[in-house]
């Protein structure tokens, strides 16, 4: 169930053992308490792949929100702590079913104030520019300044566009990794493109056997 090259470097300065595909690691034994062992799998496989620097976009699938969550706080919280990237960003997409919303939660977790007010828009409306565009223009500059970025959006809808919101990845920025989560399998196969995708699950399933 994928990347385990990279697990003894997950899981550090710990006391107790616990074996995961047939690998014995260390771990904390709060950790094992507070997570189920199907949480502490999909997290190394997770962590795996963001240290693997020909993978771009990571699906993380799952309809326990819960156990979603868990995986993408622990994963950005040792991202930083490993030094994986220079800005971990995480953005909420539940009940944001447009491109302005989006693009004002994704520049608030970026802490950054996009352009607004009655003279930015007459502005944009005398010279023909789209608002959306012109926001998408300023997101996408914002993260090309960080030469490692991890971008982590939770519950993205049915035909979100990355590059509208201003989000670049692949080609575009070989430093950006996208860590999309969402409960609609389809959506992250198919529209997001994920080159990857893990769920805990199909991890527990595995383990209630």
């Amino acid at each position: 169930m994928s990347s385990q090259t990279s697990t003894p470097d997950v899981i550090k300065e710990e006391s107790e053992s616990m074996m995961l595909h047939g690998v014995i690691f260390n771990v904390r034994p709060c950790f094992v308490m507070d997570h189920p062992r199907w949480i502490m799998a999909t997290l190394i496989d997770v962590t795996g792949a963001l240290r693997n620097a020909d993978i771009k976009v990571i699906g993380l699938h799952g309809k326990n929100d819960i156990e979603i969550q868990n995986v993408i706080e622990i994963a950005s919280r040792r991202a930083r702590r490993d030094n994986l990237f220079d800005q971990v960003v995480v953005a909420d997409l539940t009940n944001k079913s447009n491109l302005v919303m989006i693009q004002e939660e994704v520049a608030r977790a970026l802490n950054l104030r996009l352009s607004d007010g009655i003279w930015y828009r007459w502005r944009c409306f005398l010279t023909g520019t789209s608002i959306i565009a012109d926001r998408a223009q300023q997101i996408c500059e914002r993260i090309r300044r960080k030469g490692r970025i991890l971008i982590i959006l939770h519950n993205p809808f049915q035909g979100f566009d990355m590059e509208q919101v201003g989000i670049p990845f692949g080609d575009t920025h070989g430093g950006c990794k996208i860590l999309l989560a969402s409960a609609n399998q389809q959506l992250l196969k198919d529209e997001m493109k994920s080159q990857l995708i893990f769920s805990p699950e199909d991890f527990a399933r595995f383990y209630e056997r």
